[in-house]
Order: C-alpha cells, then structure tokens, then sequence
C-alpha cells in the first residue's frame, strides 16, 4: 500500500536564515515597552494590588453581566468575576479599599447587601499582593534563558570547542549524503553511538545516510 506523504521528506526550511530580523523585532518590542513603562508605568491588577475574594454560589445559573452591573453601583473601584466550575460558582475580586480591616469588612457587608438573599458564601478572604521573591526569581531566569539563547543562535567558531575556521552555527544547513563499506559491508552510521554528536556536524534522527552540517567551514572529521 502506498503511503501518503504529508509533508516533503526533503523540507529544508532555514529558519535560522530570519534570526536578525527576529532579533531586531524583539529589541524594537522591548524599547516600545520600556517606553510605556516610563510614561505610563504599570497597570497591576487585584492579584498584585491585593484586595477582597469572594467565592458565591447561586441558587440559579450565574448572569455575570447582571452581578457586575450591580456590584459597579457599589463604588468599590475595580470589581472582577469569573464563573468556574459549575455554572451557579462565582469568584469575586474587589480591589483593597482605602483604610483598615474595617474598611475591607464593610465593602463585603455592601456587596452582600447588593446581591440579596439566596446566596452561598463558600469563602471570604482579604488577599494581599502576590509580588513576592517567587517572581522576581522568575523574571530573572526568564532574562538569562532569553540571553542563552541569542548567545546560542550567534555563537560562531571563535567560542570554546568550536571547529577551526567555522562560521556561525546555524549560518547554513546543507545535507551530504554518505556510504562507507568496510571489507564490503555498510557500516551503519544509524546507530545512537553515531548521532547528534555535535550541533555543527551530525548525524541525526536515526538516519545513518544523511550528515547535517549547520555552519560553514566544518570538516567531516570534527
């Protein structure tokens, strides 16, 4: 039976050739941001801000539209909710009111007030802001990943155990086919002692026929 090919066994699409391009999109990207940032500064929600939760169930399917129109006359500032679970569970975000715990207890007791009777409350809680060292750890690997990664697609032969005179990786991907008979047998280059080795020059995907050079000026014997 023959098979259908989706895809072309020989697709060769040179990704790496747009990597500029890619860069330069990124750095216009990252100033355009800093430069909101510095105009308008940040927009940080309930979660960072702290506030009021809430968690309701009604006695009927919520009507998100209806509860927000009511809660709004209320003059909480920002108010959020998100049905989850099942159709008749709200979740209710209130930003933090000005003042102290009694301030915080008495915009519970208006919305309480405001949604009426038939209501569950499953859960109140005065939540604060969730800026911690958790995310600041984070933002930091996500800048040194995002830096490991320009460093890779750049790298060129000048970096440690890199090949002589190579360009850099990724610079070009050119297939060459092989065969090599020993004493008249193929030898066979498919088997995992004999792939990907090396991001310059390899054998890959269990195919011991075809090398994958990724930058120009790699000899077969590195």
């Amino acid at each position: 039976m023959k098979l259908i090919n989706l895809i072309p066994l020989d697709t060769n699409i040179k990704f790496l050739r747009f990597h500029r391009l890619a860069i330069y999109g990124s750095l216009l990207l990252c100033i355009a941001s800093l430069g909101f940032y510095l105009l308008k500064g940040l927009n940080y929600g309930i979660d960072f801000r702290g506030g009021i939760l809430l968690e309701i169930r009604m006695n009927q399917a919520a009507d998100l539209s209806i509860l927000r129109a009511n809660l709004k006359t209320l003059g909480l500032g920002e108010i959020e909710l998100q049905e989850f679970g099942k159709n008749t569970d709200v979740l209710i975000r209130i930003e933090k009111q000005p003042g102290g715990a009694d301030q915080q207890r008495l915009a519970v007791t208006k919305v309480k007030e405001a949604l009426g009777s038939g209501i569950d409350y499953r859960r109140t809680e005065f939540v604060g802001p969730k800026v911690s060292g958790e995310l600041v750890e984070a933002g930091i690997i996500a800048v040194i990943s995002a830096y490991a990664s320009y460093e890779f697609i750049t790298m060129g032969g000048d970096v440690p155990g890199a090949p002589e005179n190579a360009g850099k990786l990724g610079g070009e991907h050119i297939h060459a086919s092989t065969l090599v008979r020993i004493f008249g047998d193929k030898f066979d280059f498919s088997l995992p002692n004999y792939q990907i080795k090396s991001s310059w020059i390899h054998f890959e995907n269990q195919d011991g026929d075809t090398i994958h050079r990724h930058a120009s000026g790699v000899e077969l014997e590195f």
